[in-house]
């Protein structure tokens, strides 16, 4: 195609899809370290629900490559990308047909990628990332446009792989450039929150859970696991609805539990309450214990536990000032149960006794605060920190 108005259109459409996916890598680059240190938002506009959810897509083994999350490479490689369309569009260089071609050829291996990740996103790990989605999207964009606008001469590229190693070699420069930057500014983004701190950690966790005792629990709790084999891990948290530390937690443990079929969550009532909790000396409102009989009525008759679980935390801050009664409303409607029956159901003297019951696996474990996580029977300090579950994790696994 000629340097035409139509061209012309076309490169301004393909600059603003490459500006776009810059923005949308970036921040899933964001959300992804956020994970990692484990200081994420539970509440992330990026996910819609357990099939379309940014968290899990960002907390499998495959959103990294050697360590550099895939959304920064992503977001480097489309910088690359867009240096090359401000070439070809401005004419900077001596033969601008040849920098089309390698600008197609950038928006080509974007494709490619974009392709690659897609699969591994639906067929392996089964969680799709809507945000992610959306750069495929653009990825896909991009390459029609590119295509239509500068109609490469793919014949030439032999040719153009042998001047990168001759005439050409300004260009493999930039794109050695892309990995070696993101390794930098990952690093940096890294140190800035303290990483090294936060795997000296995990090393000092895993040496605990080492020699750490092995309790014995059931399997009564909100329980949760995708894949259906029988778990090589299992991880038993106790917690306590309105402690601000575990909803903290619960984004992480959850997000790991998803990216492992092999693992199994266990989470189990632990109300920081003498009203139900004979660990804790000073009782209070109640409240603390009736949003756990709430929780396992909901899962007794709606199996939606977990839906309650997240709500719960979800709205933790506005939950400690309502009404009890208000408070039970307010999750009957968010998990599509019958209130009437989760009303009796809470007070029967059943479901009292599980609470009760978890309470004192808790304190038989000499849990000293919640949340307090056990894997495979063991206390893991700071178990809620993705970090310390992965490098745990590991070490099972070899």
């Amino acid at each position: 195609m000629k340097n035409t108005a139509q061209k012309k259109i076309l490169v301004l459409l393909a600059l603003l899809f490459t500006v776009t996916a810059i923005g949308v890598h970036l921040y899933l680059n964001k959300h992804h370290i956020d994970l990692k240190l484990g200081i994420a938002s539970a509440d992330s506009v990026c996910n819609v629900n357990e099939k379309l959810n940014c968290d899990a897509a960002a907390s499998s083994p495959f959103a990294e490559l050697f360590g550099i999350p895939m959304a920064m490479l992503g977001a480097f490689t489309n910088g690359l990308l867009l240096i090359f369309i401000l070439l070809s569009r401005y004419n900077l260089t001596s033969n601008s047909d040849r920098t089309e071609r390698y600008t197609f050829y950038i928006s080509s291996f974007i494709f490619l990628v974009s392709v690659i990740m897609g699969g591994i996103s639906f067929f392996i790990v089964h969680v799709g990332c809507p945000f992610c989605i959306a750069t495929y999207v653009l990825s896909i964009l991009n390459w029609i446009v590119l295509f239509v606008a500068y109609r490469p001469d793919m014949s030439r590229l032999p040719d153009d792989v042998r001047d990168l190693f001759t005439t050409e070699k300004w260009v493999l420069g930039l794109a050695i450039a892309v990995p070696v930057l993101s390794l930098i500014v990952n690093n940096m983004t890294l140190d800035s929150y303290g990483y090294q701190e936060i795997k000296r950690v995990s090393e000092s966790s895993l040496t605990t859970w080492q020699s750490a005792p092995e309790q014995s629990f059931d399997q009564n709790g909100l329980t949760f696991q995708i894949g259906n084999d029988n778990a090589k891990v299992t991880i038993v948290e106790f917690a306590d609805f309105l402690c601000s530390h575990c909803k903290a937690a619960y984004p992480a443990l959850h997000n790991f539990t998803k990216t492992h079929p092999d693992v199994k969550l266990v989470f189990k009532n632990f109300p920081l309450d003498g009203v139900c909790n004979t660990a804790v000396q000073h009782k209070g409102d109640g409240k603390r214990c009736e949003l756990a009989y709430a929780t396992l009525c909901i899962e007794k008759l709606n199996n939606k536990g977990w839906d309650a679980h997240h709500y719960i935390f979800d709205n933790q801050e506005s939950i400690f000032s309502k009404p009890m009664a208000d408070v039970t409303a307010d999750i009957c409607k968010a998990t599509g149960a019958d209130c009437e029956q989760v009303k009796t159901c809470m007070n029967s003297e059943e479901v009292h006794e599980a609470v009760k019951k978890m309470a004192s696996e808790g304190e038989k474990a000499q849990i000293s605060g919640t949340p307090s996580i056990f894997l495979n029977g063991k206390n893991l300090p700071g178990g809620q920190f993705p970090a310390v579950l992965e490098n745990t994790y590991r070490t099972i696994e070899k």
